[in-house]
């Protein structure tokens, strides 16, 4: 595996996700979402900065969230339809270099549509007098842009060796799956069979995104310790999908 080819991808990458112009929708939107929760905010009678950092922090995760999927798979099969995947291959680039390299290139735009985002976000705050971010707010977001990462992986994983449509559609079910596991053990009545507690139990730990959508407070309580654990859960969550991801793609050129 060559580090140049893989830099060399990812640069490519970038260069695409900036000519498709993913930045301009998601800086529209997080306007949006943020505009709106600084009136939403002044509708209530205490919390205004919570009101405000939940609805633009949904806004925030759901952006990111689309947009690494759907340029992930879009990336892929783009590659597939035009030729440029086999050209690539041909020369000496593995497909792990390939796909590491696109998954690389994927995240690091993520990363800046990340920071543009809070940039804009934070000249709402200034404008309308919440001032700047608060040292947990900014862990949480964090924690955010390392969940679109995960996606991401997810994504590559399932375009891998699915068509368009089935890609996506997996993604997406697999987010909303890992977005309620948390909800559903926390809600399971006593008169369940215990077989399933245990099922649903065990997937709160193996999978649950919400580990990326907690709250400023939650950090707060629970200090940089939870930041550095779910960080680490990220990190083994991309190396597994992007390991199944080169095992898959590798098949499907066989």
């Amino acid at each position: 595996m060559r580090l140049q080819s893989i830099f060399e991808i990812a640069h490519e990458t970038i260069f695409l996700l900036r000519r498709g112009s993913i930045f301009i929708p998601a800086l529209f939107f997080i306007l949006v979402f943020g505009l709106f929760g600084t009136i939403a905010s002044s509708w209530g009678v205490a919390e205004f900065r919570k009101i405000l950092f939940d609805i633009g922090g949904f806004g925030f995760h759901l952006i990111g969230s689309l947009v690494a999927v759907i340029w992930s798979v879009k990336l892929l099969a783009i590659a597939r339809l035009d030729g440029s995947l086999e050209v690539q291959l041909a020369s000496p680039v593995s497909r792990s270099s390939w796909l590491l390299g696109r998954f690389l290139g994927i995240f690091a735009s993520l990363l800046v549509m990340g920071a543009l985002m809070l940039l804009v976000w934070q000249g709402i705050m200034l404008l309308t007098d919440f001032g700047f971010f608060k040292r947990e707010e900014l862990w949480a977001l964090l924690l955010q842009i390392m969940g679109w990462g995960v996606m991401a992986s997810i994504a590559l994983f399932f375009a891998s060796f699915c068509g368009l449509i089935t890609a996506l559609f997996s993604s997406f079910s697999l987010w909303i799956s890992g977005l309620i596991t948390e909800l559903v053990a926390l809600t399971i009545k006593n008169d369940v069979a215990e077989s399933f507690k245990v099922v649903f139990q065990g997937l709160r730990y193996v999978w649950n995104l919400q580990n990326f959508n907690r709250t400023p407070d939650y950090i707060l309580q629970h200090g940089m310790l939870s930041v550095a654990w779910t960080s680490l859960y990220a990190f083994c969550l991309i190396a597994f999908f992007l390991c199944a991801a080169t095992l898959m793609f590798s098949r499907s050129f066989e």
